[in-house]
């Protein structure tokens, strides 16, 4: 336990108020609840108007979606999405965001 601890406060965490990560890429959050409580998890960034609804959730409404009646598109709302690896569902995140850096690499654990 000490030792993930150790590693998580090593990671390079950016401020969201400095710089949000690339559109569509995956990474961990710091989330802070509206009684200040902060808890992490993995999510993924999705940029206005740059990944249509359809495309990214099975379900999706007016809390998720933006309609382009001009083009009748619905696109993704921005914002951060939860990632839950066991269903690869995603569910936008209400909570202020105030935290993230790159998942790091998993590839040379054995």
């Amino acid at each position: 336990m000490l030792g993930t601890l150790f590693f998580i406060m090593q990671l390079n965490w950016i401020n969201i108020e400095n710089q949000k990560p690339e559109n569509h890429k995956k990474v961990y959050v710091v989330i802070e609840n509206e009684k200040c409580k902060h808890f992490q998890s993995m999510a993924i960034f999705i940029e206005s108007r740059k990944v249509l609804a359809e495309d990214f959730m099975e379900d999706y409404d007016e809390e998720t979606s933006d309609y382009d009646e001009e083009n009748d598109e619905c696109w993704t709302k921005e914002g951060f999405y939860e990632w839950t690896y066991t269903s690869e569902t995603w569910y936008r995140i209400s909570d202020k965001v105030v935290k993230w850096c790159s998942l790091f690499d998993l590839s040379n654990c054995t």
